[in-house]
């Protein structure tokens, strides 16, 4: 009998008794639904409709399937992890969609330049070595009318500093890569695949994405739709200013310059 998407997931998390099972595992579900949001936000700058989006570092697959479900969209998504790409097409399959996957590395994208209207960098660039070399792969492949949407951590937010959102330990957002890696792989033994370099703030990645992109904050859009109660309705109020120190994850949407 073939593994079901969540058979091949809970095949490569850690045992249940991690302290991080439930937050990597949960992650991973829910990546469908974030996907969708990660539309929504694209949609309301551009057409999502009938066009070619390339999902760089697609991770569990969720952003490719939104994308997919929903218009006549041309999907092609990458990441260097085989088990990751995997996982995903079956997850794919279980959807009801089709979607071109491939094992490819980020900083030597296999695709003619100005192929793509979108690109997606959902929580990558933190990941990459060489952040401005992926910046000038990404702004090749898109055409003249193309946008960029990239999240990463924010690595000064308060939120971030507490709670680490990949391995959930204290401070660690804040670390060198070296430091960083020593710490969680040898010290706390959170994980034996340490690659999280950075770390990045609001003011460094505008930096490396301004040379290449006109950037538009998209993080109150998508936190507004994630907050419930009083915060929600005081994020509206909240001054751009203030957000890129307490959002987690910073969020732009980058047209093509």
């Amino acid at each position: 009998m073939a593994k079901t998407y969540v058979d091949l997931l809970e095949e490569t998390l850690p045992s249940p008794t991690h302290k991080t099972y439930e937050m990597w595992k949960q992650c991973a579900l829910d990546a469908v639904k974030r996907g969708h949001l990660v539309r929504e936000i694209v949609s309301k700058f551009t057409s999502v409709d009938g066009v070619r989006v390339l999902d760089v570092g697609c991770g569990e697959g969720g952003i490719s399937i939104a994308f997919s479900k929903e218009g006549k969209t041309e999907v092609y998504a990458f990441d260097t992890d085989h088990e990751c790409v995997r996982r995903s097409k079956v997850r794919a399959k279980e959807e009801k969609v089709t979607i071109d996957f491939l094992i490819a590395d980020g900083l030597n994208l296999p695709f003619k330049s100005g192929a793509f209207d979108i690109i997606i960098c959902n929580d990558v660039i933190e990941h990459v070595p060489k952040p401005q070399r992926l910046a000038k792969e990404v702004h090749r492949n898109l055409n003249d009318r193309g946008f960029l949407y990239l999240s990463a951590p924010n690595g000064i937010s308060l939120y971030s500093l507490i709670r680490d959102p990949h391995f959930n330990l204290f401070g660690v957002s804040l670390m060198p890569y070296r430091i960083g890696r020593y710490y969680v792989e040898r010290i706390r033994k959170t994980s034996e695949a340490y690659n999280v370099y950075g770390p990045f703030s609001y003011w460094l990645l505008k930096g490396i994405l301004s040379r290449q992109f006109n950037i538009t904050e998209c993080y109150k859009e998508y936190y507004s739709r994630k907050v419930k109660g009083v915060l929600k309705g005081f994020m509206k109020y909240f001054p751009k200013v203030m957000l890129r120190f307490i959002v987690p994850t910073l969020i732009f949407l980058c047209e093509k310059s």
